[in-house]
């Protein structure tokens, strides 16, 4: 019991880490500090897990945050693509030209 209650632990977390759940509470809970505490192997086993874990866990948190980066820049261009696929048409051209004749006009008779 002395040796398996903190394996089943580690073990415990271990397997959180591995489904890429949360695990952050578990990293500072009471029960991983007190195996962290021992002075035996198993202590300095513990010491290096929760050491790897929380590398981890900030590895996920950074990696999470660089994929809404990407994503969010992905988006803005596909907005631009669709734009430039609308305003590159010669319908918009066209549009466009007649809006410029139509504001030239209308300039045109304000000075008469």
């Amino acid at each position: 019991n002395y040796v398996i209650q903190p394996v089943n632990g580690l073990s415990g977390l271990a397997n959180k880490i591995s489904a890429d759940e949360n695990f952050s509470t578990e990293l500072e809970s009471t029960a991983l500090h007190s195996i962290t505490n021992r002075p035996d192997e198993l202590g300095n086993l513990a010491q290096v897990f929760k050491k790897m874990a929380v590398d981890v866990y900030e590895r996920t948190v950074k990696l999470k945050e660089q994929v809404k980066d990407l994503i969010i820049k992905i988006d803005q261009i596909r907005r631009q693509e669709q734009v430039s696929e609308i305003t590159d048409t010669d319908f918009f051209n066209t549009l466009q030209q007649r809006a410029k004749e139509m504001r030239n006009k209308g300039k045109s008779d304000e000075t008469k």
